[in-house]
């Protein structure tokens, strides 16, 4: 029983570390092919999102400065 605990949360890690590295890569992109217009275009509905990736530390330093050029 605890092993499959452990197996599952093994599991759950990874599972998060590839979503955020996704992330991580999708706001790169987005900012880089279309400029500050595309990526506000883009993330409109999404800032509570990019907000809890920013809060979490999964956002890198250049995402991070994207994040707050977009609120202000």
């Amino acid at each position: 029983m605890l092993a499959e605990a452990r197996r599952k949360t093994s599991d759950l890690e990874r599972q998060n570390a590839v979503l955020i590295a996704s992330h991580q890569a999708m706001i790169t992109a987005v900012g880089e092919l279309g400029d500050m217009r595309a990526w506000r275009r883009f993330f409109e509905d999404y800032q509570h999102i990019l907000d809890y990736l920013e809060e979490g530390g999964a956002l890198g330093q250049n995402d991070a400065e994207i994040t707050e050029l977009d609120r202000g």
